[in-house]
């Protein structure tokens, strides 16, 4: 997994926490935060690199008003 924040924003993160896990005791928090370059920041993603098969994945996601959430699966 990777994850992108930019340096001169130091509000804008995504760190692991113990606020308010859907299930068992960690879930990640995405703070997000004025003065960014671009509005999708901070952002991750995760490259499993599999060449063949198939994969399977479940989250739970909480949002507040004015989140914005996408995700990308090719």
């Amino acid at each position: 997994m990777s994850v992108l924040e930019e340096a001169t924003v130091r509000e804008a993160t995504i760190r692991v926490t113990e606020e308010a896990a859907a299930t068992g005791k960690h879930s990640l928090k995405f703070s997000d935060a004025p003065g960014q370059k671009v509005s999708y920041n901070p952002h991750l993603w995760y490259e499993p690199r599999y060449l063949e098969g198939v994969m399977e994945g479940c989250f739970a996601l909480r949002v507040e008003p004015g989140a914005v959430f996408m995700l990308r699966a090719t």
